[in-house]
């Protein structure tokens, strides 16, 4: 009984192009990943602290975390993630790691977890400057384990929480530019929040991809399609 071969898609030929070059990156120095900026919420630098996101393990535990929503105008495979913090006192520092996690989204809040990343370290902790009221304030990136695939016109959230001992507190800085709108748990219970988060996102962009990936397709279509010689047999599988 022959077996129907499974088609490949330009989709899938994309997808796997985008994560393999995105693997290659380092190997090759950078040079094969370019990186363009999905979306962007920048601080907003009217107001220095921010909202608490914090597992501090040495008092409240897992309590504060603060989210934001963000939607796409066309899919995206995030490989970075840049966000703005803050210190409440001047005795900063001791993040231990951060905990990244995409969330899906249930009537305006965030529900199911996605994806989750682990990173260990302070995410390139940057110093920006002093923003008032005791405040200090710090630039975050990091480049995730794997990639988060995220679908156009789809909402989904983002939370960042730093494992650190308080004092001090850390939040996570106001932005602008999105929809006035993030969450915070406290807690078990989480709601929503008028104002934005200060983060951005970015996706691989190979400078050679749309080539590889239109030559890929040509030859995949002109091997599944070469013509038969009249005294060709089958071979099991083909149509």
């Amino acid at each position: 009984m022959n077996a129907r071969r499974p088609a490949v898609t330009a989709l899938m030929v994309h997808g796997m192009m985008i994560a393999a070059l995105w693997m290659l990156g380092p190997i090759w120095g950078g040079a094969a990943v370019a990186y363009t900026v999905v979306y962007k919420q920048p601080v907003d630098v009217r107001f220095p602290g921010g909202y608490s996101s914090q597992n501090a393990p040495n008092s409240f535990g897992d309590f504060l975390q603060a989210f934001d929503d963000f939607t796409l105008t066309k899919d995206a495979s995030i490989s970075e993630v840049e966000w703005e913090g803050s210190y409440s006192d001047v005795s900063i520092g001791g993040i231990s790691r951060f905990k990244v996690t995409f969330w899906s989204d249930i009537a305006g809040l965030p529900g199911n977890a996605l994806q989750t990343f682990d990173i260990a370290g302070n995410a390139s902790e940057q110093f920006v400057g002093g923003g008032g009221n005791d405040f200090i304030e710090f630039h975050y990136a990091t480049r995730l384990p794997s990639l988060f695939l995220a679908s156009a016109d789809t909402t989904y959230w983002l939370s960042v929480q730093p494992t650190l001992d308080f004092p001090p507190q850390w939040f996570w800085r106001d932005g602008t530019g999105g929809d006035n709108r993030s969450a915070e748990r406290i807690g078990s219970d989480t709601s929503q929040v008028i104002t934005d988060r200060a983060f951005s996102l970015s996706a691989p962009e190979p400078p050679t991809l749309a080539l590889f990936a239109t030559g890929s397709i040509v030859l995949l279509v002109a091997t599944r399609r070469r013509p038969k010689r009249a005294n060709e047999i089958p071979q099991p599988g083909e149509i």
